[in-house]
């Protein structure tokens, strides 16, 4: 498809969702209602859905942690691997909620729910709140700690980080050692010609300023539905590939969209945890075709490998089987 049609095609269908739902700043699905913003809310605190990933919970709980997060929110949807256990006995280094999460409507989504449930229960303790995955990992690159490159960001009601996206390395089984460190190859950032599908963001929010719930994006007092990027420029969702939006200088958002291709092959097997079990079809596939456009190394998240090597050496119990 040429350059003329896919700009066509993308602008196709953004007058479709306009269509379908009106402007962004009336989008129907609203929190219950505002989260108060009193002096005592502080900390960044990681929201995440979770399902069978026991083996992975470790090195991402124990990662934020020693880079700053103050409380960890764990919405379990249905895991059969120990993972309920293995949160509430391990002896985190920061507070871990978890909480038994399954929905039956399956039009908003169980994560959808589960986020919206978050910000209402959870969210007037924390300054920002940031709704990621446990194959994302966030971190500053320029600062010591989140708390101190969020703090670039206290005039906006969010930062909305793009995706760097990690295959396999060539890595048929699941190696030992730390996802961080196995995994070293990422696509093109910008994204080259026919990668286009891998850019998507992911939001870290003031609690107080959102009064649109959402998974990616987030509705705002004045803005709609929107992403922020790090400069402070809003885009509607199906604006942000527009050139030189996608911004990431002072925080990173490494996506590990694989790992292995024996654990590939598992988290299809599970299906999505944001659709209660749907697959959305050839999806994967149609993300490893871009992602096969070209990848280069990346090693930013390499001076955070050692310290936490340590931190998890003392950590018990012990990885799961």
């Amino acid at each position: 498809m040429g350059i003329w049609s896919r700009h066509h095609r993308d602008r196709l269908k953004g007058l479709w969702r306009r269509l379908r739902h009106g402007d962004s700043r009336e989008r129907p699905y609203r929190l219950p209602q505002r989260i108060a913003a009193p002096p005592t809310r502080a900390g960044v605190a990681l929201v995440a859905i979770v399902k069978d990933e026991a083996r992975h919970l470790a090195e991402w709980v124990e990662f934020h942690a020693m880079l700053g997060a103050s409380a960890v929110y764990l919405y379990d949807n249905g895991s059969t691997d120990g993972a309920d256990a293995l949160i509430d006995a391990t002896p985190w280094s920061v507070p871990v909620t978890r909480v038994p999460w399954r929905s039956f409507d399956g039009v908003g989504g169980a994560q959808r729910f589960a986020y919206a449930h978050a910000l209402a229960n959870f969210g007037d303790r924390h300054r920002w709140m940031a709704f990621i995955d446990v194959d994302e990992f966030l971190f500053p690159l320029i600062d010591p700690d989140l708390p101190t490159a969020l703090s670039r960001f206290e005039a906006q009601p969010a930062v909305c980080l793009p995706w760097f996206n990690f295959g396999s390395g060539g890595h048929r089984e699941r190696p030992p050692g730390l996802v961080i460190e196995n995994y070293r190859e990422r696509s093109a950032f910008p994204p080259l010609p026919g990668q286009g599908s891998l850019l998507r963001f992911k939001s870290i929010v003031d609690p107080a300023a959102v009064v649109g719930g959402g998974s990616h994006t987030f509705g705002y007092e004045g803005l709609g539905y929107a992403v922020i990027n790090e400069r402070g420029e809003a885009a509607a969702p199906w604006e942000i590939r527009k050139p030189g939006f996608a911004q990431s200088s002072v925080l990173r958002l490494n996506h590990y969209f694989t790992r292995s291709d024996a654990e590939l092959a598992a988290k299809l097997a599970k299906g999505r945890v944001s659709r209660n079990g749907a697959l959305v079809a050839d999806a994967y596939r149609r993300r490893l075709r871009a992602y096969g456009v070209g990848v280069e190394r990346d090693d930013p998240i390499q001076r955070f490998a050692p310290a936490l090597k340590a931190r998890l050496a003392g950590l018990a119990p012990a990885d799961p089987p």
